[in-house]
């Protein structure tokens, strides 16, 4: 695959000004937190008035407690083993198509995903598929996609390329019902049984070249935790293409 023939895209749309709007964003739209109160006790008594035993019900507080240090657990699971998959992907990966189609399969088995692609920006401003995973691919042959301002250009992939950030929609539905200047993506996607689509780009020497596009069945399934640990996936997979890249031209030289 040649990464030098596949030219940047301008940037077009605001969306978020850094990655820590972008998860602040998340965070305000998961829905309010538990409310935190004072576990409650109860005394029994026998009727000369001894005590014989103490109920303890617990609060909404240790509830709320007991759920954080679950999702903590998940994520910390989810994290390492992403990783760990991602580095026997680069490790085994002898060309940037077979390091794509990996990091599609690995992403979507860890993250039980329903959908992950790769595409790559073409210089005609088209948007092709370059590896894809997952149960749900039939949503990409009827989703056209480029890097224009058309219907085409207005999905979460078409936007991270043109714009070089991530691009995160929790919620498809609210999309569907709400916005109806983003173009047709969204039907497509419910459709096909996807709530939420998270974008990420992919660069070589500091130039997107394309984007890591990832989907879920479950409404608000990327929490703050997740977007960022795929955003630093995002990463190390742009920094194994530009070393293809680079090792590429090494060979196209000599």
């Amino acid at each position: 695959m040649n990464l030098d023939a596949l030219a940047p895209a301008a940037h077009h749309h605001h969306l978020f000004d850094s990655i820590d709007d972008l998860v602040g964003s998340a965070q305000l739209r998961l829905g309010p937190a538990l409310r935190d109160t004072s576990a409650t006790a109860q005394l029994y008594r026998k009727r000369d008035g001894s005590a014989f035993d103490v109920a303890i019900r617990p609060s909404s507080a240790d509830a709320a407690l007991r759920h954080r240090e679950a999702r903590r657990r998940r994520h910390a699971d989810r994290a390492a083993r992403l990783f760990a998959g991602m580095t026997d992907a680069i490790a085994g990966a002898h060309d940037a198509h077979e390091l794509l189609a990996e990091a599609c399969r690995v992403v979507a088995d860890v993250c039980v995903l329903d959908l992950a692609w790769v595409s790559l920006a073409c210089p005609n401003g088209r948007v092709r598929t370059a590896a894809r995973a997952g149960i749900a691919q039939g949503t990409l042959d009827a989703m056209p996609l480029d890097t224009g301002d058309g219907p085409a250009g207005r999905t979460p992939t078409s936007r991270a390329v043109r714009k070089g950030r991530p691009v995160v929609h929790l919620d498809v539905l609210e999309d569907v019902l709400h916005d109806d200047a983003a173009g047709g993506w969204q039907d497509t996607a419910w459709a096909q049984g996807l709530r939420s689509v998270a974008s990420f780009p992919l660069r070589v020497d500091g130039k997107v070249v394309g984007a890591w596009t990832l989907c879920s069945s479950q409404s608000y399934f990327f929490e703050a935790d997740e977007i960022s640990m795929i955003v630093r996936t995002a990463g190390c997979l742009s920094l194994t293409l530009e070393r293809i890249a680079h090792a590429d031209r090494a060979t196209r030289a000599a």
